[in-house]
C-alpha cells in the first residue's frame, strides 16, 4: 500500500465478516501499526520517513456457529512524499 509521509493509513475489517481483534505478528521497522476502534487498524510512518517498510498480522473472525477463525496478512507498503 502506498502511505503519504506524515500521514496515517486506516485499514477497515468490517466487510471481512464479525471481526474478532487482531495479533500483530511483525511489527514495521519505520512506523507503527495498531488498533484504529474495534474494526480497524492503522499504520503511520515515522516523523519525516520515505522508503519501503513492511508489517505483518493475524485477523481474527467470529463464524456463525461461534467457531474462531483467522487469516494472515502481510503487507508492504511504501512511504512517498505526497499522492
Amino acid at each position: 500500500m502506498k502511505v503519504k509521509q506524515d500521514s496515517a493509513c486506516t485499514l477497515d475489517f468490517r466487510s471481512l465478516g464479525p471481526f474478532a481483534g487482531q495479533e500483530v505478528v511483525v511489527r514495521p521497522q519505520n512506523g507503527i501499526y495498531g488498533s484504529a476502534n474495534e474494526t480497524a487498524a492503522a499504520y503511520r510512518p515515522n516523523p519525516g520517513y520515505v522508503g519501503r517498510d513492511h508489517f505483518e498480522t493475524r485477523l481474527y473472525f467470529e463464524e456463525g456457529n461461534g467457531k474462531r477463525t483467522f487469516i494472515n496478512l502481510g503487507v508492504n507498503v511504501l512511504v512517498v512524499p505526497s499522492l
